[in-house]
């Protein structure tokens, strides 16, 4: 069966953004290389709005139903195209405010901080409105697990927030790596499932932006039960693939996709879970050419996860014999044996 999705980042939408037409039918042209897809979804690595109002979530939804219209049109499929987000710091209403890197230290550093998470939530109500409309985070605001199926198979999507306590406008200039906060309870839900297939983790920061001691488990729990790890925030595409003793790892950061800036890349996620082989495109816009040119390419293979190992059966001989009158020379092939006398043993 085969899975195609369409990667994007750092959007940066303002309330007054023009989107332009030519771009997504220039993504979607793109997606249309790719033959006999069997299902496709769309993908927001974080920053959808410029700063988490309202009136900017409201263009983010007209360019969001543009592209998965034209995903449906071009593909001439009647079913809606499935979204999968998750919030930046872009994404969180700061009303103007700043948020120094001292002040976020001190709050992490607080015997009392699930009380302050809970107020850190409302700033990003903004952003929730539009998650829940396409249903991302409707059971949980910090890690959201949803399924994409195809056909009998499902591949997992593990949402994450990992903007909680994000700094804005530091008064020295400096940023919030290596102390961004992830609370411990909330890593089990990233265990992938028995059902899944496969497993997707999509965050806008990267791991490597928490602080020392989340950044090793969420590390550890990411490599032990995902396949593809997405994030943006850096605003540089980028494709990558680790190899562990537990998992191989795909790495997809999409880059930009900024209609003020006018910078465009995107990444397609293709699996293929019959020929067990996952490919990663990356895009980028040519003004000259006026169309999306690869820019990167990685094809491999891709496994399903097995985080269990092989286990026993306690009483094969119970478990053997209730199936039916079936005798065990019937299954088992015995090795030939010589029979030895005991002393040409000792001698």
């Amino acid at each position: 069966m085969k899975s195609s999705f369409v990667v994007l980042g750092d959007l940066h939408i303002k309330d007054n953004q023009w989107i332009k037409r030519n771009i997504i039918e220039g993504v979607v042209n793109a997606l249309y290389k790719s033959k006999d897809i069997d299902e496709i979804g769309l993908i927001i690595a974080g920053d959808l709005s410029y700063s988490g109002q309202a009136n900017e979530y409201k263009r983010v939804g007209i360019l969001l139903s543009q592209i998965t219209k034209c995903i449906r049109a071009k593909f001439d499929r009647d079913k809606p195209i499935p979204i999968y987000m998750v919030p930046g710091n872009h994404d969180i209403n700061f009303e103007g405010g700043t948020r120094d890197r001292e002040l976020v230290l001190d709050i992490i550093n607080d015997p009392y901080i699930d009380e302050k998470v809970e107020q850190e939530l409302l700033r990003f109500e903004n952003f929730y409105s539009i998650a829940k409309f396409n249903r991302c985070f409707t059971r949980d605001p910090l890690v959201d697990i949803r399924k994409f199926k195809v056909n009998f198979e499902t591949i997992q999507m593990n949402l994450i927030n990992s903007e909680l306590f994000s700094t804005m406008r530091d008064k020295n200039g400096d940023d919030d790596k290596g102390i961004h906060y992830f609370p411990e309870e909330k890593l089990s839900m990233l265990n992938k499932k028995k059902s899944s297939k496969y497993s997707i983790t999509i965050m806008h920061r990267s791991p490597d932006w928490f602080e020392y001691n989340s950044m090793k488990k969420l590390k550890s729990k990411i490599t032990k039960n995902s396949n593809i790890l997405i994030y943006g925030h850096d605003h540089v595409s980028d494709l990558n693939k680790t190899t562990r003793k537990e998992n191989d790892l795909y790495i997809i950061n999409p880059g930009k996709f900024d209609f003020e800036e006018n910078e465009f890349n995107f990444t397609i996620l293709n699996i293929d879970s019959q020929k067990e082989e996952c490919v990663l495109e990356d895009y980028t816009w040519s003004d000259e050419d006026e169309i999306f040119l690869t820019k990167n390419k990685l094809a491999s293979e891709i496994y399903e996860i097995n985080n269990e190992g092989l286990k026993p059966i306690n009483d094969f001989t119970t478990k053997f014999y209730s199936l039916g009158n079936n005798r065990l020379k019937d299954i088992f092939v015995f090795p030939d044996l010589d029979k030895i006398d005991s002393k040409e043993i000792n001698s």
